[in-house]
Order: structure tokens, then sequence, then C-alpha cells
């Protein structure tokens, strides 16, 4: 009796061993398969504009591109609501180690950087959210120099701030018990500005950097001049993006992804996927 259940014994461990070594082996082929299978990043960097481009209610503009470029590119999102330059910088060495470190055999292929709608707010009303002119192009250089540090080979989409609707956006505020603290001439400014620091870096930048102006993709190229009702459809509260100025930012942003980077064209892209078996 006392050989028959040591011998039931020896079985059992046996068993027990034989089993942890499959398993150690089966996960490690396993994830080794889906580690080659790891899809590069579309990541998509901002304030509220951007957090909002995956809304569906919208049509959003990340989920645009989300959807050309599923199960070829990740698109990843980090809107910051309410962010300004300022605070924005001190975030993004952070999220492009951290996206970086995730999964060292992926890469950031495109980045968006669509910032200076806050830092666009009057001073006049609001200090806590403003960033004057010239810090506001110091801040955008510092983080283009940062993508270059931090992510090299990462390909840069610059999006001009949005023009505002005073009228609808004073609306919104009083909905909400806010001073409304944005006109469009300001807001100009901004735009303008960061055009500048477009000018200004694509120097050294080459052809990995681009510029998606909001105001031509909205108003035609060489016209910044509009009348408030052009706006009606395009803003939802007189400053987020609404479903028409979604899917017109989302097919301008393809569109210059084709132009500039053939090779990034979601068509050009192989499909990332399956499990070997």
């Amino acid at each position: 009796m006392k050989i028959r259940l040591k011998t039931i014994r020896y079985f059992v461990e046996g068993l027990i061993i034989i089993i942890a070594i499959w398993h150690y082996y089966f996960s490690s082929n396993h994830n080794a398969n889906l580690k080659g299978r790891a899809m590069d990043q579309i990541f998509l960097f901002g304030d509220s504009i951007t957090q909002f481009a995956f809304n569906p209610i919208l049509h959003g503009w990340g989920a645009v591109l989300a959807h050309k470029y599923m199960s070829k590119l990740d698109v990843i999102n980090r809107g910051y609501s309410g962010f300004n330059t300022e605070w924005c910088k001190h975030l993004l060495a952070e999220n492009l180690r951290s996206l970086n470190e995730s999964n060292p055999s992926t890469r950031i292929r495109i980045m968006t950087l669509f910032l200076g709608a806050n830092d666009a707010v009057d001073p006049a009303f609001n200090q806590r959210h403003n960033v004057s002119l010239p810090r506001y192009k110091q801040n955008m250089h510092e983080m283009l120099d940062t993508v270059r540090r931090e992510s090299p080979g990462t390909k840069v989409i610059i999006i001009t701030p949005p023009p505002v609707n005073p009228e609808v956006y004073k609306e919104t505020c009083k909905a909400k018990g806010k001073v409304p603290d944005r006109n469009a001439q300001h807001t100009k400014k901004y735009r303008d500005a960061c055009i500048e620091v477009f000018m200004e870096a694509a120097e050294t930048w080459g052809r990995d950097l681009v510029l998606v102006d909001i105001w031509h993709v909205f108003f035609g190229v060489g016209r910044t001049e509009h009348e408030l009702k052009e706006l009606e459809d395009l803003l939802f509260d007189g400053l987020h993006l609404g479903m028409k100025g979604n899917q017109m930012l989302g097919k301008a942003l393809l569109g210059t992804i084709n132009r500039s980077w053939p090779e990034l064209n979601p068509d050009a892209l192989p499909v990332v996927g399956g499990i070997e078996k």
C-alpha cells in the first residue's frame, strides 16, 4: 500500500512538472509570436479638442484616423481638457517614454501637436490659462525638441488653433455661469504664431514636420476672413469641433499624410495581426 501511494505521489509530482514546463514553453512562444505583431502608433497630443477626437457622436477626427488605420497603426489619444502649452510641455516627455518603453519593438510613426486654443484666452478675463504669444511659441518649440529627443524618427503634424464663434461661445459660457474669455481676433494671433513656429522649425525638421492650418481647412486655402454663420456647423459650442468640423479635419489629416508621407498612407501599410498556430 505504501509503495502504491509513493508511486502515485511521484506520478503526480512528475505530471505537475511536465505541465509547468509545457505552460512556460507555450506562453513564451505565444508571447514571442504576439510581440512581433504589436502595432506602431499614431500619437494625438493636445487639449480638449484632441480629447474629444474619439467622440463617436461628433464623428471625432481621431476616430476617423483610427478607422482608416485599423489593424495597421494604433491611434493613441492623449488630449488634456483645459490644458495650455505651459502645462502640456511637462507631460509630453513622460507620454512619449511610456509609449516607446511599453513595447521596444514598436515606435510612434506620426504625432499630432494640436495646442493653442487655451493659450489664446483673453488675459483680461482669464489669466490662469492665457499664455503670452512669445511664451506660446517657445513652448511649442520646446515640445518639438522633446519629440526629437525622446522619439527620434517620429513625424509631426502641427495643427493650428481653430477659430472661435464668440456669439455661440458666449451663450455656452452663460449656460455654465462662466465669463466669456475668447474672441476671434485674439485667437487668430495664436494661429499666426503657430504657423511661425512651423516655418522656423521646418528648416531643421525637413520632411518630418508638416502643418495643417485648420482655418484653411474650414474656409479654403489662403482665406481666414469669414462670417460667423460659416462656423455654425463646424463648432458645436463656439469652441470645440462639431461633426462637420471633425470630418473636415480628419479628411485633411489623411490627405496631408498621403501627400507628405505616402509610405504611411493607410492603403500602403500591411495589416498587422494574427497568431501563428
